[in-house]
């Protein structure tokens, strides 16, 4: 007999939450190091890590300072792909992208000696946090609404569907529409009228 688990599990897994942050955390600066190094190379600009990590370097008044900023916002749409890959829930969404700015934010304040004081900084890196919640939150929100495809031997097994007697099996086509067994019986065999049909003998 086959033991019911649950669709989602909902306990509390701290391991699971901290290699998530982990995760999310280092893709994050992998991405924007591979987006502000293609664009320090087609600018012909000194690549340095103060282009990341030094707030100074975020400025309204020249155009290297623009680009980088640029940069940021265009990896926070990398940071919505993130967050739909390895958070994959709407309501985590937030606390998510919260924690990443804030960690980005100690980094910030370690490499350059001090809690950044600029006003475009503070603008750009609240303008790419609500980027990635609310582009999270939609996403997420749509990809939790997809149906769910169930069928014998994967979900729908641990779901205690099918295998049983008095339990209806369930079968998935190519169009992900749920068919019950009478559907694949019909589909199976032709259907005559009624009216077509001897009665007797």
């Amino acid at each position: 007999m086959r033991r019911t688990q649950p669709f989602r599990t909902t306990a509390w897994d701290p391991i699971l939450i901290v290699s998530q942050i982990v995760a999310l955390q280092t893709l994050y600066y992998l991405s924007i190091s591979i987006i502000t190094l293609f664009t320090l190379l087609i600018t012909g600009n000194d690549i340095t890590l103060d282009h990341l990590l030094d707030y100074r370097e975020f400025r309204a008044d020249t155009v290297l300072g623009w680009t980088i900023g640029f940069a940021w916002i265009s990896n926070s749409v990398v940071g919505i792909y993130l967050l739909v890959r390895l958070i994959q829930r709407a309501r985590l969404v937030l606390d998510f992208s919260l924690t990443l700015h804030f960690f980005h934010l100690l980094v910030t304040s370690y490499y350059s000696g001090h809690v950044p004081t600029t006003f475009i900084w503070w603008a750009l890196n609240v303008t790419t946090c609500c980027i990635m919640i609310f582009g999270g939150e939609l996403y997420c929100m749509k990809k939790e609404m997809e149906p769910i495809l169930l069928n014998e031997d994967g979900v729908g097994g641990n779901l205690g569907i099918g295998g049983g007697e008095g339990s209806s099996n369930l079968n998935v086509n190519n169009l992900g529409k749920t068919k019950t067994s009478a559907d694949v019986d019909r589909d199976r065999y032709e259907m005559v009228p009624m009216e077509e049909i001897e009665v007797g003998g």
